[in-house]
């Protein structure tokens, strides 16, 4: 509140009528609530200043204690006969899909790391809104550079997804890629458009 206040609350717009906190008027004003599970609740507070001046407030609370669960994560190429490998070495394609039936799945988590050394980190927890479990390609690390891969490494995806209210998944790891720029088709080398 702006103004010094006396704050009440309740659980529907008819009954509010118990003090908040220490029912002492001030500028802050807090109440522990404890539901009875996870769900949707409303509740109303209505703040009255010392010259009768009110405020009413309508606040959604939505309790969700089960963290999302990722359901895959593809490093798949287009390289046909071979989807195990890139010849990319400045982008590289994935996709993912978690799951979060109560809350949603608000955005991913991305790690990108060498498969045979797993504290070579190429992308660091980047965040991904794409959310609609399509391939697509990363083309720039955790901190907007541009993404540099090395030929002949092996890279995995490790990605979790993070729910509305912040509860995060277990890493889901991918099977990896391995970058092989010797298996880039000649039309991409041979300056003909």
């Amino acid at each position: 509140a702006n103004k010094r206040a006396f704050c009440y609350w309740g659980e529907s717009k008819q009954a509010v009528t118990r003090c908040m906190g220490a029912c002492v008027s001030g500028f802050a004003h807090y109440q522990d609530i404890v539901v009875p599970g996870p769900g949707k609740y409303e509740y109303f507070v209505k703040c009255i200043t010392g010259t009768g001046e009110e405020a009413f407030l309508e606040i959604p609370v939505f309790v969700d204690t089960t963290p999302p669960v990722m359901l895959y994560v593809y490093d798949n190429t287009t390289l046909p006969g071979n989807p195990d490998v890139s010849w990319f070495t400045n982008k590289i394609r994935v996709a993912f899909l978690g799951n979060d039936s109560e809350s949603g799945v608000s955005h991913y988590l991305v790690t990108l790391r060498e498969r045979d050394n797993p504290s070579a980190v190429a992308i660091d927890n980047l965040v991904s809104d794409v959310l609609d479990g399509q391939p697509f390609f990363i083309t720039f690390s955790h901190n907007g550079s541009s993404l540099v891969l090395t030929d002949g490494v092996t890279y995995r995806f490790d990605v979790r997804c993070v729910n509305h209210v912040g509860l995060k998944s277990p890493f889901m790891v991918s099977d990896g890629v391995e970058i092989d720029v010797s298996k880039a088709p000649g039309h991409c080398f041979d300056m003909v458009k």
